[in-house]
Order: structure tokens, then C-alpha cells, then sequence
């Protein structure tokens, strides 16, 4: 969302606030750099971004133990 936002402030006309960029181009270049560091605070962590597998339908589990 922070990219999105940063770059459709180009195409909008506002006056520029600090450093040539407009308020709202800050606010996003702020929302992206705070979800860029979650992002990389989540991935570091035990488990990271991996999705948790998912455990077969019990219809399946009973099938199986009675193939065996």
C-alpha cells in the first residue's frame, strides 16, 4: 500500500512539504518502510513465513490407517 500511495502522489497535484516530496508521499514512504521492517522481523523469527501444513480431512486419515 505504502508503494502504491507513494507513487500515485506523482500523478496527483500537491504542493510540495519537505525535501520536494508532498506530505502524503512521505506518510507512504513511512508505511513502507514500517512494512518492509515487519516483513523482515516475521521472516527472521522460528517459523518464519512458512505457511503450517495442513492436516488431511479425517475421511482421508481413516482411509489411510486402513490401507495400511
Amino acid at each position: 500500500a505504502g508503494l502504491e500511495r507513494f507513487l500515485v502522489e506523482f500523478v496527483r497535484r500537491n504542493n510540495p512539504d519537505i525535501v520536494g516530496l508532498t506530505a502524503a508521499q512521505v506518510e507512504s514512504l513511512a508505511m513502507l518502510v514500517v512494512g518492509v521492517t515487519w516483513l523482515v522481523v516475521v521472516a527472521r523469527r522460528p517459523g518464519g513465513l512458512r505457511q503450517p501444513a495442513r492436516e488431511a480431512p479425517a475421511s482421508r486419515r481413516a482411509a489411510a490407517v486402513g490401507a495400511a
